[in-house]
C-alpha cells in the first residue's frame, strides 16, 4: 500500500478529521495536536535519501516532500510560513541566519475602520527553526539557510522523528526533541517551604543547535517523567558554562522561549 494512502487510512482509522471536514472550515488547536499522529508517520524507505561517512549515517528526505506532508495532513490552506533574515557581510562572502516559523491556523477575513476588508493569518499552532549558511553568493547563502531553517521547525513538529531518535539511539516512545545547550546564566533552585511556586531550576542557557538564548526550566513535580527524580539529582551539579544535551518540550512563556527540562545527559552521552 502507497504510503500516502497508509495515512489516509491511519486518518480514518483513529477517526482523523480531514480538512475538508474541520468544522467551519476552520482547523482548531485539538485538531492538531491529534494529526500530528500522521505527520510524525514514517516516510517510506524509497522516498529517503543515506548518507554514510567515515563515523556517521544520516538519513534525509527531500524538503519539499517533507512540506507537502504538512500540507496534506492539515490542508495547504491552513498551513503559513513566516521568515527571518539577517544578513552579515564577510570577507569571504556572506553569513544569512534565517528564521523560520510554520504555523498552522486559519485565514480570518476582516475590515478595517474604514471598511476596507483584509485578510490575515491567525496560526493555532507553531514551531520556529533556524537555518545558517556561508556563501560567495547571496542567493545561494539564502537559499540554503530558508532549507535548513524549514528542516529545523519540521522537526521540531515532529517531521522524520523516528529517523532522528534511531540516529541519537534515544528512546523512540519519547515525545520531546533533543538539543546541545550551554548554561549562559546562573543556576536558580527553588527548594525551601516557601519556595516560589511550581519550578524546582530555573537557569539562561544557549540552544547549541540555533544559537539562540533560551530559559531552562525543570518543575517540582512530573508524574509522567518516571526519571523526574534523577534529573533533579544531576541539575544540582550544574553551573554556568556547563554543556549538556538535554531532552525538552518548550512553550513560550513572557516572551520568553522556554525549554521544559525531560532528559538531561553531558555531552557526548548517548
Amino acid at each position: 500500500m502507497a504510503r500516502e494512502n497508509y495515512l489516509e487510512k491511519l486518518r480514518t482509522d483513529n477517526d482523523l478529521p480531514k480538512p475538508i471536514d474541520f468544522e467551519k472550515s476552520r482547523i482548531t488547536s485539538f485538531d492538531v495536536e491529534r494529526l500530528l499522529l500522521l505527520l510524525r508517520e514514517p516516510f517510506p524507505e524509497e522516498e529517503i535519501e543515506i548518507t554514510k561517512g567515515d563515523n556517521f549515517t544520516s538519513r534525509n528526505v527531500k524538503v519539499m516532500k517533507q512540506i507537502d506532508r504538512v500540507q496534506k495532513v492539515f490542508g495547504s490552506t491552513h498551513v503559513n510560513f513566516l521568515y527571518d533574515r539577517e544578513v552579515d557581510k564577510l570577507d569571504s562572502g556572506y553569513l544569512v541566519r534565517m528564521g523560520v516559523e510554520i504555523q498552522i491556523g486559519n485565514h480570518t477575513d476582516y475590515e478595517d475602520s474604514n471598511g476596507i476588508p483584509g485578510s490575515k493569518f491567525i496560526p493555532c499552532f507553531s514551531a520556529q527553526g533556524v537555518g545558517f549558511s556561508t556563501c560567495d553568493d547571496l542567493k545561494t547563502a539564502e537559499k540554503s539557510a530558508r532549507t535548513d531553517g524549514i528542516k529545523h521547525a519540521l522537526k521540531i513538529m515532529g517531521i522524520m522523528r523516528d529517523d532522528y531518535l534511531k540516529e541519537y539511539e534515544i528512546d523512540d516512545t519519547l515525545d520531546y526533541d533533543y538539543t546541545e545547550v550551554t548554561i549562559s546564566g546562573d543556576v536558580k533552585f527553588s527548594n525551601g517551604k516557601n519556595a516560589n511556586n511550581k519550578i524546582f531550576f530555573l537557569s539562561d542557557a544557549i540552544d547549541n543547535t540555533t544559537g539562540e538564548k533560551v530559559q531552562l526550566v525543570l518543575f517540582k513535580e512530573n508524574k509522567m517523567n518516571k526519571n523526574h527524580d534523577n534529573i533533579k539529582k544531576f541539575l544540582s551539579k550544574v553551573k554556568k558554562g556547563d554543556i549538556y544535551l538535554i531532552g525538552y518540550t518548550q512553550k513560550l512563556y513572557n516572551s520568553t522561549q522556554q525549554y521544559l527540562i525531560q532528559d538531561i545527559k553531558n555531552k557526548g552521552e548517548k
